[in-house]
C-alpha cells in the first residue's frame, strides 16, 4: 500500500453525511462553503457514486449561473460564483498521465481565494504542493439512492 493511502485510511473523518437523494445535498454544500476559499477537495468514489451530483449541487447553491455540466470530456470546467471568486471542477478520469495534467496549466488559474473540486485525483495527488481534502463517497446498501460522503482531515502532500 503507497504512503497516500496509509495516510487516508489513518485520517480522521472531519465530516460525514448521509444522502437519501441527489436533492439532500445542499447540506453538505453548505458545510464545504463555510470552509476557507481556496480548498482543493478531492473527490473519490466508483463511477455513479455522485460525485458530479455534489459539485453540481454546490454550484446551484453558490454559483452566480446554475448552469452546470460534467466536465467529463472537457476535464475542466470554471464557474463563477456569487462571492466573486470562481469554482474550478476538474474530472481526470480520462488522463492518462501526469504529464497531460502538467500540459493544461489548469493551477496556473487557480486564484488563492478560489474553490476545486477534482474528481478521479489519484493521478495527480503527488503533484499538487498544497493541503488536500480527501472526499469520498460510498454507496448505502439501504437504499440505490442513498450515499455516505465521507471528508477526511486534509492530506499536505
Amino acid at each position: 500500500m503507497d504512503t497516500l493511502k496509509a495516510k487516508r485510511i489513518m485520517s480522521d473523518i472531519l465530516y460525514r453525511h448521509i444522502s437519501k437523494s441527489p436533492d439532500d445535498l445542499h447540506f453538505l454544500c453548505s458545510w464545504i462553503a463555510e470552509h476557507p476559499a481556496g480548498q482543493i477537495w478531492c473527490c473519490t468514489g466508483p463511477v455513479g457514486a455522485g460525485k458530479t451530483s455534489m459539485v453540481k449541487q454546490f454550484i446551484r447553491q453558490f454559483g452566480a449561473n446554475p448552469e452546470v455540466n460534467s466536465p467529463t470530456y472537457s476535464l475542466w470546467h470554471q464557474y463563477p460564483m456569487k462571492n466573486g471568486h470562481v469554482c474550478h471542477h476538474l474530472d481526470l478520469y480520462r488522463l492518462q498521465s501526469l504529464e497531460e495534467f502538467i500540459e493544461l496549466d489548469i493551477f496556473e488559474s487557480l486564484e488563492k481565494e478560489d474553490v476545486c473540486f477534482i474528481e478521479w485525483p489519484e493521478l495527480i495527488e503527488t503533484y499538487l504542493e498544497q493541503e488536500l481534502i480527501p472526499f469520498s463517497i460510498i454507496q448505502i446498501e439501504e437504499g440505490p439512492s442513498q450515499r455516505e460522503f465521507r471528508i477526511l482531515k486534509g492530506i499536505t502532500i
